[in-house]
């Protein structure tokens, strides 16, 4: 399987690596605007050839797989290029800027007959896959709401977002700004336990920690048929932080995404007081058996960074290869930007506490 790069910035050294450990995949090149970076890249990976762009890339190595790593202003542009040219696309969060683009993206994928995947990566870290098993097996009873958090502190001076010049920052002129490139990840965690949201609230607040965004604090509660959401952004708070919560009627499942854990809560059968008593207890248990867990891992190299982005990888070259669905498809990379296009649409126009009706899941 021949595999392309398109875009050689911080992201793509996570990528390549990944690509390269499946059986009988070769990078045969590195596409990117800024020819040294580009060159930079493929030094490091001992990647022979560098071009300028995915056209070039395309006439002269003939991927079978494209990698789109670029900013998302040009996914959709540069998706439909390699689709329309026979690659199949793996494509970065978000799929696009907006559901037009996601559209456009989707249709291409048909006309080719190839296949596109959209980098949800979080949903294939291990203990996020576990904590769906443990749903599916009824740990927690029936679910009854959902809540995910993403968090940095991006107010430093050496952070690019906020640094002299960071104005200029590609991700300001994302519909959503900063938020539009952290979001996606709260979202798509969100959707994976709760149907097509029907209706939406969205708060934002500025605190100023982060002056070149519109806001510092995103808060969305969303609806849907089985249950309610919660998706929530911080550029502001330390430690960095991934979360995601299940609250059951039996019980409540959290997973930490920052270090790979999973506790679940469940009240014994014992008097009140000692039960409350011994979810800590439970807590603390499960905590250290995990680090444990994680440690061991990480001394036989089998946990890296982005674990789930090796599975969904993986994942998706095997679809390719046995003529199946991608892992994530358009569609639903798709409705993580119709979500947010509405969060966006929401705070611009000021709905208050109205919120907004969705639908169904395409507008």
């Amino acid at each position: 399987m021949r595999v392309g790069i398109v875009g050689g910035g911080q992201i793509a050294t996570v990528h390549i690596p990944y690509a390269r450990s499946y059986p009988g995949a070769e990078v045969v090149g590195i596409a990117d605007t800024d020819l040294g970076r580009a060159a930079e890249t493929a030094a490091r990976f001992g990647i022979g050839e560098t071009c300028r762009t995915l056209t070039e890339l395309i006439a002269r190595h003939r991927p079978d797989v494209v990698h789109i790593v670029t900013p998302p202003q040009t996914h959709a542009m540069l998706a439909i290029e390699a689709l329309d040219a026979g690659c199949h696309v793996f494509v970065e969060k978000p799929m696009a800027v907006n559901v037009e683009e996601a559209e456009a993206m989707e249709a291409a994928a048909r006309r080719s007959g190839r296949k596109l995947c959209v980098d949800h990566n979080h949903l294939f870290d291990p203990a996020l896959v576990e904590a769906r098993s443990m749903l599916g097996r009824g740990a927690i009873g029936e679910l009854v709401s959902v809540e995910t958090f993403e968090g940095f502190s991006l107010g430093t001076p050496d952070n690019p977002y906020v640094q002299p010049g960071a104005a200029a920052h590609w991700v300001h002129r994302l519909p959503g700004g900063i938020f539009q490139n952290l979001a996606p990840h709260p979202v798509y965690l969100m959707l994976a336990f709760l149907d097509p949201p029907k209706r939406l609230h969205a708060v934002a607040q500025k605190t100023g920690r982060v002056p070149t965004s519109f806001a510092d604090e995103l808060r969305v509660l969303a609806t849907s048929d089985n249950g309610i959401g919660c998706f929530m952004v911080s550029l502001s708070i330390q430690p960095f932080m991934k979360y995601v919560h299940l609250f059951g009627t039996e019980g409540t499942i959290r997973v930490n995404l920052s270090t790979n854990s999973l506790t679940l809560a469940k009240n014994r059968d014992l008097p009140r007081a000692l039960s409350r008593g011994m979810l800590g207890v439970d807590e603390a248990t499960q905590l250290l058996r995990g680090t444990v867990a994680n440690a061991y891992q990480v001394a036989r190299g089998r946990l890296r960074p982005y674990p789930g982005m090796g599975v969904l990888i993986r994942d998706f070259y095997r679809s390719i290869e046995e003529d199946r669905p991608a892992p994530v498809d358009g569609e639903a990379g798709r409705e993580v930007v119709r979500v947010l296009d509405l969060v966006w649409e929401q705070l611009g126009r000021g709905a208050g506490d109205a919120g907004v009706s969705l639908g169904g899941p395409n507008r």
